[in-house]
């Protein structure tokens, strides 16, 4: 063994969990006690390394590596550190210590609490012993590892997120349990900033200043930047799931937005087009026509007072032989043109149709009932499939990958059951309103486009049109699907009602929903399947409808 003399050591104290801290294993105990020891042997500490339990992980290895660095730079040759396990849980760590006392004779690390030094000429029964030690720390961290992940995935079958929550979220303790609830400060702003963006008239950044401008910040007090409002706007915990490890899956927590929110946000997230960015003023048709020859978008200028608009000017687009520059109002000429088409001809005519939707969902009340009851018994037998394979995963009873991959399709499958349910659980009700509603914006959409706001009239649009072309100075539009259903049926129905009328003015009395066949035919498609599929979010779309009509 080599002889203590008067030289220069470095201390390391390290502490791994509350518990140990709070049981005499403190930052502050290790080192009185290092401090004692190394005057005790003449020793002069240079530096002392401190690593708290709130310390990642990546963290401590930074300081580890940091204080391996300041040994090797200032010739300091002695270590001291309480335990072995203070020192390192890990082979590579040890690898290094290893490496760093063989090094130089004069190296050496002293284990205070167990009286035991470590350098070059250790004895092969030290280390020996040393090396056990290594590796009964190494068994230690790897099995709280497996406990800490067997504890995780139980909070998760229980419906309860096992890490911090989300910006939005606090945690309480409640019935002794850690439960993450909606922070009454916080959680308005971001129920908010879901719906605001699920309009389609917001650009990350505009919605950043949005925010801003209401007062939302950071838990720090910064301005929350669009980079983050990002991160918050795509994660599910919002809407009541939970992404554990890839995993999606259902928690116990409360909502703050609708699944039907949270997806629509993310198919606009998603899409190719751009929102449209922040203006001081706003042009209606920003990010809503593009050029039928070249593909581009038009971008919008002002010029003696007057928005104009034409293909932009941008790589492949520069070239555009039919550019052409057109003036807002001559476009809303064209595209306004386009609602009588699409409209029932008068309010007699409009309350006879909503009349006929009313009346015509007794049956599908009936078969939604025996469509609920075959779901909920799917359901009950997939939660079922789902426990059994938590349980084997907790007990260890079935191979892990095996138990993860089967949850996994259990709660896929689980999810897609509670989709279908909680639609046709809705859907007799909404769908109907939402017919009502779409003949009702049909009739009124041009009294709401001359009512409206630049962000309202840009929103009837998105309800009318999916795209809109321009050529030259024509402006072609391309309809929704639901606005397409309406110009085919409409004429139709407006022509057979005015001849009903004439037929009664001439005492010819006759039932219009019996001898017209565009009427029995029309009746026939509210029953059809493409309803749900043109409204995937039968509340969103209602909602934004409502909005609308609400100008009239």
């Amino acid at each position: 063994m080599k002889t203590e003399t008067s030289t220069k050591a470095t201390i390391y104290c390290r502490v791994s969990s509350k518990e140990q801290e709070e049981t005499g294993y403190s930052l502050d105990a290790q080192e009185k006690l290092l401090v004692d020891y190394s005057k005790s042997k003449g020793f002069t500490v240079e530096k002392i390394y401190r690593i708290s339990e709130s310390a990642s992980s990546d963290k401590q290895r930074k300081i580890f590596s940091e204080m391996m660095g300041f040994l090797k730079k200032r010739g300091n040759n002695i270590l001291l550190c309480e335990k072995t396990d203070r020192l390192t849980r890990t082979r590579k760590d040890a690898v290094v210590i290893d490496d760093w006392v063989k090094e130089n004779e004069e190296r050496c690390v002293h284990f205070v609490k167990e009286n035991f030094i470590l350098d070059k000429n250790s004895r092969a029964n030290e280390k020996f012993i040393w090396g056990i030690k290594v590796e009964v720390a190494q068994y230690y961290t790897n099995n709280l590892s497996e406990e800490v992940k067997k504890g995780q995935k139980e909070k998760i079958a229980q419906g309860h997120y096992p890490s911090k929550p989300p910006f939005g979220y606090v945690t309480r303790l409640e019935k002794g349990k850690n439960i993450h609830v909606p922070d009454k400060l916080t959680a308005p702003h971001i129920r908010r900033m879901f719906e605001l963006y699920a309009t389609g008239n917001y650009s990350l950044s505009r919605l950043e200043l949005e925010m801003h401008n209401m007062g939302l910040r950071e838990r720090s007090g910064k301005r929350m930047l669009f980079k983050r409002i990002y991160v918050i706007l795509s994660n599910p915990f919002y809407c009541g799931r939970m992404r554990w490890k890839g995993v999606l899956s259902e928690g116990a927590h409360e909502p703050l937005i609708s699944k039907e929110i949270f997806e629509l946000t993310q198919t606009i997230l998603r899409r190719k087009t751009k929102n449209p960015s922040r203006r001081k003023h706003t042009p209606v048709f920003r990010a809503k026509i593009h050029c039928e020859h070249c593909g581009g978008m038009l971008t919008w200028e002002i010029q003696k007072g007057y928005w104009y608009g034409h293909c932009h000017n941008h790589k492949a687009f520069r070239l555009c032989a039919k550019k052409t520059y057109i003036r807002q109002e001559k476009a809303e000429e064209q595209i306004l043109a386009y609602l009588p088409q699409i409209a029932p001809k008068n309010k007699e005519m409009l309350a006879w149709i909503e009349d006929v939707i009313k009346n015509d969902f007794e049956e599908d009340t009936r078969n939604r009932e025996i469509e609920i009851s075959r779901l909920n018994i799917l359901l009950a037998k997939v939660r079922q499939r789902r426990d059994k394979y938590y349980e084997a995963l907790v007990d260890q009873t079935v191979p892990e990958d095996f138990c993860n991959k089967k949850i996994k399709e259990c709660l896929e499958e689980e999810e897609a059951l509670k989709t279908a349910l909680d639609r046709t659980d809705q859907q007799s009700d909404l769908y109907k309103e939402l017919r009502i509603a779409i003949h009702r914006l049909a009739f009124y959409a041009g009294e709401i486009y001359q009512k409206a706001t630049t962000d309202d009239k840009r929103i009837l649009l998105s309800q009318i049109f999916t795209n809109l072309l321009q050529n030259g100075y024509e402006i072609k539009g391309k309809y929704t699907l639901a606005a397409e259903y309406l110009a085919e049926w409409m004429p139709k129905l407006n022509h057979d009602y005015e001849l009903e009328k004439m037929l009664s003015i001439q005492d010819q009395k006759v039932d219009f929903a019996l001898a017209s066949p565009a009427m029995r035919a029309w009746k026939d498609t509210l029953r059809m399947p493409f309803w749900q599929q043109w409204f995937p979010w039968p509340n969103t779309s209602l909602e934004k409808l409502n909005q609308l009509l609400a100008l009239v």
